[in-house]
């Protein structure tokens, strides 16, 4: 991975974790030192590697000579020591010896601070998901950022005191449906307020995936951030999918109302909104009758702009603008 950086990648006082250990593994910074080991790791287990999450296009493990090895290992250690990029390698605790890296860079898309990326050597494919799982909770527990994208894993659009907003994966239409198949959560979403059935939830959020790749923004999975369960969605959409306004929506499963949730996840939405994706207005839409809804958007910092017409009925709109 590399870098193209205009404002730091951490904080000035954030200080690098030196490493992580596990039973199954530990984690120290790269260096030329690993040379050997490393590249013995990487050229038995280039297929392996390609066919890891986050290596989709094949451009990466290619053939490299020992020393070019080296000369990046070195390239890796530079970027660490100058704050620009950290990557880890992965020992058997026992031998020492390198089967897998870490590697945890700045995301080109803007919607992500970091990106993260992980291989383990094909002798050692059972510490995949080990390692994800312990990197991850590493990252959220130890490190300053705010949104992490783990290609092929999960993204992290933001990170709440209680919640995680997640890019959408085709799979989330399955515990989405407790939301979108309940009577009583859906009387104020959509236009006539109907249930959806599992098919129509699919396709729903298959819309929006293709909205996200379209727009750079949509709604994102609303995933308890103690056991991941994914309880709602909030985000950031066009307008009935045109526009031009930009509309911040909070659907949650019943049993989170209540709870301050949707208050929590609809100013993450803003910050997203004004911050990293520079947008200069939002607009929010309500059914007149839904006082809940509207409260959210009084306590997010939303204004009232009276009604407006929108899925087909008359709506309350509120507005938010950066600053």
């Amino acid at each position: 991975m590399e870098t193209d950086q205009r404002t730091p990648f951490v904080p000035d006082g954030f200080v690098p974790p030196a490493g992580l250990a596990t039973a199954g593994f530990v984690l120290e910074p790269l260096g030329p030192q690993h040379n050997d080991s490393d590249y013995d790791a990487w050229t038995s287990s280039m297929e392996h590697i390609r066919a890891t999450p986050g290596y989709p296009d094949g451009s990466w493990p290619h053939p490299m000579t020992l020393e070019q090895n080296r000369g990046d290992l070195e390239r890796h250690q530079r970027d660490f020591e100058q704050r620009k990029g950290f990557t880890y390698t992965v020992l058997d605790p026992g031998s020492r010896s390198v089967i897998g890296c870490v590697y945890i860079y700045p995301c080109k898309r803007p919607l992500h601070d970091a990106e993260v990326l992980l291989w383990v050597r094909a002798t050692h494919a059972q510490l995949d998901r080990e390692l994800w799982r312990a990197v991850w909770e590493w990252l959220d527990r130890d490190w300053p950022f705010r949104s992490v994208s783990a290609p092929g894993r999960l993204e992290v659009v933001a990170t709440t005191a209680r919640c995680r907003l997640e890019l959408l994966r085709r799979q989330d239409a399955e515990p989405l449906q407790r939301l979108y198949g309940d009577p009583e959560a859906m009387r104020f979403i959509g236009a006539d307020g109907s249930v959806r059935t599992p098919e129509q939830t699919a396709a729903g959020v298959g819309r929006l995936i293709d909205h996200q790749q379209a727009h750079g923004f949509s709604l994102w999975a609303v995933a308890d951030r103690n056991g991941g369960e994914v309880i709602g969605v909030a985000g950031l959409v066009l307008v009935e999918l045109i526009g031009p306004d930009v509309e911040v929506v909070y659907e949650l499963v019943r049993d989170a109302w209540g709870r301050g949730i949707a208050t929590e996840v609809g100013r993450a939405c803003l910050d997203v909104a004004f911050g990293p994706l520079g947008l200069g207005r939002v607009v929010a839409l309500s059914y007149p009758e839904n006082a809940a809804s509207v409260r959210v958007m009084q306590k997010i910092g939303m204004r009232d702009d009276g009604e407006f017409e929108a899925y087909g009925r008359r709506m309350v709109r509120y507005v938010a603008e950066p600053g």
